[in-house]
């Protein structure tokens, strides 16, 4: 893998992409008045069809994009309620549900997860929902898009995982939580150091979410193991 910025640098290639800016002159009227919030502007922009619910702007992004990234939940639930299309990209491949996350708007990307948002859409850095929100150490957003089935083994274009991002960005608890949560469900993940199983010293030792380990003490040293790991 080649040499990187750090994780949450805007300048990295394949992680800690610059959130999206919002500008009037890229928007249409509906993405204007879904970016402040005005339900009952859209509503009317929408009966007097002087733009479509999947409307693009200048940037490739729908009314729903800005809402979400602007956290606007009533405009979201409207949008969502009259059947807009959940999963179109912008310019940069990003979904809605990316530009709620990258945004921290907990209760958008909520909405969107419940209405059944794909949540493992690659933006093209290669980043799905679930690295933003790693990376954002959002653990409530972590656990809902886990719930929604987001695959915690897909690798961005520098060969990150949601797991990885974390060890790389050495965010204990984040690690600690994802190796919890995946423990719950038997998942691994295979890289230096496998995600929920470990060899060390000829053993193989399976984690567990809170019980002692055999020959390895306990998951705080589990995380603190993968933490130290090196990555080729």
């Amino acid at each position: 893998m080649a040499a990187m910025d750090s994780p949450t640098n805007p300048g990295s290639s394949a992680v800690g992409a610059p959130r999206p800016l919002f500008r009037d002159t890229d928007m249409g009227a509906i993405h204007k008045a879904a970016s402040v919030g005005n339900v009952q502007k859209v509503k009317q922009i929408l009966l007097f069809r002087k733009s479509g619910l999947n409307d693009r702007d200048r940037m490739s992004r729908t009314a729903l994009h800005v809402a979400c990234g602007k956290g606007r939940p009533r405009v979201v639930r409207l949008l969502t309620h009259r059947h807009c299309l959940l999963n179109l990209c912008d310019i940069d491949n990003k979904t809605a549900l990316i530009h709620a996350i990258q945004y921290e708007q907990e209760e958008c990307a909520t909405i969107l997860l419940d209405r059944g948002a794909n949540p493992n859409v690659m933006d093209i850095h290669g980043n799905t929902p679930l690295n933003y929100a790693v990376l954002g150490h959002n653990t409530a957003i972590v656990e809902k898009l886990l719930s929604c089935m987001a695959n915690m083994e897909a690798r961005n274009k520098d060969d990150f995982t949601p797991l990885s991002l974390a060890k790389y960005d050495n965010k204990e608890k984040m690690v600690e939580f994802l190796v919890t949560r995946a423990s719950k469900v038997d998942h691994m993940e295979k890289y230096n150091c496998s995600f929920l199983v470990l060899y060390l010293e000829g053993t193989f030792i399976k984690a567990g979410a809170s019980e002692t380990m055999k020959g390895l003490g306990s998951k705080q040293m589990l995380v603190g193991t993968i933490l130290s790991c090196q990555r080729d």
